[in-house]
């Protein structure tokens, strides 16, 4: 073949292939922008910045049809006018005219990894960041549209919502008659029949007859929410209006608490993990070392706050119990708060460990004294609260960054129906909280070094969340596989859809345009639904992953025997 003709053809090949990506790329654009746009609302510079940073993606993803209909139109023009019949009355083989056609093939396939490696999961990224760059308008929109808005345990209803100016950093919205709930899900009852409550919050099995129970609820007429981003965590607080505060306990009281805030609490941020997000480098040190994964860190996380919680509950229990002592000591550097009581019925409950005597006596109570400390001296009584029932919760305290200081918690102990004996008359009060920041015992440290792997064969966690600490770990890396795979399978495609297109062209012998979209679109397309399906297939089923990842490259298997037997065909004639 000569050089003339060489390039005769791979000029044209380039001049449609360029035209075709830079159309396709711009339609695939607008179209990708339709979600984002009526689900979450979007600014006018937001979608110009959108628009931008879906430009790779698309480009990339037009890149196998763009080579298919370049080729398929090149070269049917070329069988249309003869010049097919011509080259190889010159003793131009077939396959020889196709050495162009390979060279892009080749460009194409080399581009198409690059990108799908480095440069589109960047962008991608980049787009997701833009959606949430306004938690504030988001929140607002999905008042609007569905009244409810959920981010971890924390769920806000409103009637409806308007944004605000920015107050310093933080994005302000307005909810009108808005109830907030916090929740735990609902285990398997207890010994005594009732409901037994785990804090914390499922991916899989919540879609599976698990029941979401409100721990907490504020009500209030109009709320006031500040929202500010820490690195990609999102924080939100709210001044309430006339508000008021539900503290439910399952199979307890209901008593209404005035309050004038709620928060501040971290929900987590906006911008999921994502296979998608992550370049090629990220991906194998992620398959390397699927502990670092967020999502995973974040449920191993809250098993070592529930084994912590269960491990002290079980401590305080114990010595509540005990004959010679009946009584637990919460010892702060100023102060100790002291639980004491006789003959004392101790549960479990949501988190919470709910005390109360076992008489239903009226001079029965549970007795909550607080003693400051002096130095070298005993402690020195301040106050006595004694209440028919006191619930107990505990919060580790993370330490700032960098920090050497000892690992903390705060303890809150609530009591109900409560008389506070302190230097005045007693007083009695519906709920009496008391709040003590402690350091964390030695044995609570040990289980902060956990991992994924301990509680993935650990007794420590419930079957049930073991199975779905497996469930997503197996889903991970079904996930990072899947990706990897589909990337490489889609720049591969690029070079194989190339064969197609010369043998399809020259067989088909029009140089119609219509035609030619016709006849290329739909092997492209064969490859690209078997990867989608396939992708799906390993995250979504990942005990199926061996099939996921054979569909993945059966498109490319089917198009290239079509390639190997057109082109065989056509050598033979």
């Amino acid at each position: 073949m000569s050089k003339t003709l060489f390039w005769y053809l791979l000029k044209d090949l380039l001049r449609i292939f360029l035209m075709t990506s830079g159309t396709l790329a711009g339609i695939m654009s607008f179209g990708a922008l339709l979600k984002p746009l009526t689900q979450h609302g979007l600014g006018l510079g937001q979608v110009g910045q959108i628009l931008s940073y879906f430009s790779p993606a698309m480009t990339t993803y037009s890149l196998p049809i763009a080579a298919l209909f370049a080729t398929t139109i090149v070269y049917g023009r070329l069988s249309a006018d003869n010049e097919l019949t011509a080259c190889r009355a010159s003793g131009i083989s077939s396959l020889a005219m196709t050495w162009p056609a390979i060279l892009l093939g080749l460009i194409v396939a080399l581009v198409s990894l690059l990108f799908l490696s480095f440069i589109v999961p960047v962008f991608t990224l980049k787009v997701e960041k833009v959606i949430y760059s306004n938690i504030a308008q988001l929140i607002a929109n999905k008042i609007t549209r569905t009244h409810e808005i959920s981010y971890g345990r924390t769920s806000i209803f409103a009637q409806s919502a308007e944004v605000r100016p920015s107050v310093g950093d933080k994005q302000v919205v307005d909810l009108y008659s808005p109830m907030i709930f916090t929740y735990a899900t609902v285990d398997a009852p207890d010994a005594d029949g009732a409901p037994a409550v785990k804090s914390g919050n499922t991916d899989r099995n919540d879609k599976q007859n698990k029941m979401r129970v409100p721990s907490k609820i504020w009500i209030a007429k109009r709320a006031t929410a500040y929202i500010s981003q820490e690195g990609e965590t999102v924080r939100l607080e709210a001044v309430l209006e006339d508000g008021s505060d539900f503290p439910r306990g399952v199979g307890g009281s209901q008593l209404s608490v005035q309050q004038s805030q709620f928060g501040p609490v971290d929900m987590g941020t906006p911008i999921r993990e994502n296979t998608k997000f992550m370049d090629i480098t990220e991906l194998k040190r992620m398959l390397g070392n699927p502990e670092s994964s967020r999502r995973l860190q974040a449920t191993v996380q809250q098993f070592i706050r529930d084994e912590q919680r269960e491990a002290y509950f079980a401590t305080i229990t114990k010595s509540l119990k005990d004959p010679a002592l009946r009584s637990f000591r919460f010892d702060a550097e100023t102060e100790t708060l002291i639980v004491s009581g006789s003959d004392l019925e101790i549960r479990t409950r949501g988190g919470e460990l709910v005390i109360n005597p076992r008489t239903a006596q009226d001079i029965a109570r549970v007795r909550v004294d607080r003693e400051s400390k002096t130095d070298g001296g005993p402690g020195e009584l301040v106050s006595s609260d004694k209440a028919k029932q006191i619930r107990i919760t505990l919060d580790p305290v993370d330490p700032a960054p960098g920090s050497t200081a000892p690992r903390r918690m705060d303890v809150h102990v609530r009591g109900y129906d409560v008389i506070v004996e302190a230097d005045e008359d007693p007083a009695a009060h519906e709920t009496f909280p008391r709040s003590i920041n402690i350091k964390m015992p030695e044995d609570l440290l040990v289980i902060e070094k956990n991992d994924v792997r301990h509680y993935l064969t650990s007794k420590a966690a419930s079957r049930r969340d073991q199975d779905d600490l497996k469930y997503n770990y197996n889903k991970l890396l079904a996930s990072i596989q899947s990706e990897m795979h589909s990337r490489a399978s889609f720049a591969i495609s690029c070079f194989i859809l190339v064969m197609v297109g010369c043998a399809l062209g020259m067989i088909s012998k029009s140089g119609n345009f219509l035609s030619a979209f016709a006849v290329s679109v739909v092997p492209a397309l064969l490859c690209i639904a078997l990867i989608v399906t396939g992708q799906h297939v390993c995250e979504n089923t990942p005990k199926s992953m061996g099939m996921g990842l054979s569909l993945i490259w059966s498109g490319n298997v089917i198009v290239l025997i079509m390639a190997t037997v057109l082109l065989g065909k056509l050598q033979r004639q």
